[in-house]
């Protein structure tokens, strides 16, 4: 690589004892099936064998015949992945930065599909993929079906992060110049707060391939950091609602924040006391993020209907878990959401299928 040119892509890597991993991580990227981009690893003061790794693949980048920029950096002190990605992102000087953590592993065409993806779509500032879980031991878990509307992806971002930190590909200064990067007072979910802030003002998007192999390990995140692993998507999703329920003039408070949560992650309601009231707060919520859509967008125009259903759809299943004395106000507030989408035939089919069988709707 000419060092006088700014690389496409930098790779930004935080390693903290990865010794058993880092080489698989390491050696995707030189599987890649394009050359030429950067390499950032910051090294967070770690006491196992990970500095041998890192100075073994300095050394064997040297002697392949490809263009390969690589920066390392070792902190002096245990800092943090925040704190070490902002470091990183500092040292960075590629026009996309790729994430990538030091247990997971790209698959060969990741980074040169994100980024023909991001010169694509000037109008998108972060692009993520669809990933594959394994969890310690190479044993596969499962695999994250991310929604590919930009609007949509933006919709579940109010409840949790659809996709994996090391799925993210963004425009390195623009995020910068923006957002300030990382959000130092998260330690655990630094990436979805940075996520969501950037999805109340920016577009993002996903290549819809399996591009990332995402490794879970046995070691419990509740154990490692506490509280925060439950606390801080909560607060990063309390922002978000807020932001949208302001233009309703309301204020939620936390048990309502978990409620939603729940309604939508779990199709269940905690903590309820009135089930009509917090069914009408999510009919707000709803409310208030289609007006911030762009009606011009003809795929805005198909998801708003679309969420129209999933919401109708998440309704009906408060049947079962309601008297008979309920249903009808239920019913009420159904009516309301197919009013406010414009979808009245949504509100007639469920009360036909009800009617003729209340267990399908278990």
């Amino acid at each position: 690589m000419d060092l006088t040119d700014a690389p496409k892509i930098s790779v930004v890597l935080s390693v903290y004892n990865g010794e058993k991993y880092l080489q698989d991580a390491l050696d995707s990227l030189l599987e890649q099936t394009i050359d030429g981009f950067e390499i950032v690893l910051i090294d967070d003061a770690s006491t196992d064998g990970t500095a041998d790794i890192v100075t073994n693949f300095s050394r064997s980048l040297r002697e392949l015949d490809k263009n390969y920029s690589f920066k390392n950096l070792r902190n002096k002190s245990n800092l943090g992945l925040t704190k070490s990605l902002n470091i990183g992102l500092l040292i960075a000087t590629g026009e996309y930065v790729a994430r990538l953590d030091a247990d997971d592993i790209n698959y060969p065409t990741r980074l040169a599909l994100q980024a023909n993806y991001l010169d694509s779509h000037p109008d998108i500032t972060l692009v993520a993929c669809r990933s594959i879980f394994f969890d310690g031991d190479g044993k596969y878990l499962r695999k994250d079906n991310c929604p590919i509307n930009s609007s949509y992806l933006a919709w579940l971002m109010l409840f949790y992060c659809p996709f994996s930190h090391s799925a993210v590909m963004f425009r390195r200064q623009y995020v910068i110049n923006e957002y300030g990067a990382y959000n130092e007072k998260f330690e655990y979910s630094q990436d979805y707060e940075l996520w969501s802030r950037i999805c109340l003002k920016d577009k993002i998007g996903i290549v819809p391939d399996y591009l990332v192999n995402v490794r879970e390990v046995n070691q419990s995140m509740t154990n490692m950091m506490g509280e925060l692993v439950e606390e801080e998507p909560v607060t990063i999703s309390s922002t978000s609602m807020q932001w949208y329920m302001s233009s309703e003039k309301y204020v939620l408070d936390n048990d309502q924040i978990i409620n939603l949560k729940n309604l939508w992650l779990e199709n269940k309601l905690s903590n309820v006391v009135n089930m009509q009231e917090n069914l009408t707060i999510y009919k707000k919520l709803l409310n208030a993020f289609v007006t911030q859509l762009d009606n011009t967008d003809k795929e805005n125009v198909m998801f708003k209907k679309y969420l129209s259903y999933v919401a109708a759809n998440k309704l009906k299943k408060q049947f079962l878990l309601n008297n008979e004395s309920n249903v009808r106000a239920t019913l009420s507030s159904l009516k309301e959401y197919s009013r406010i989408f414009g979808i009245p035939s949504a509100v007639s089919v469920l009360l036909r299928i009800f009617t003729k069988n209340k267990t399908i709707f278990q």
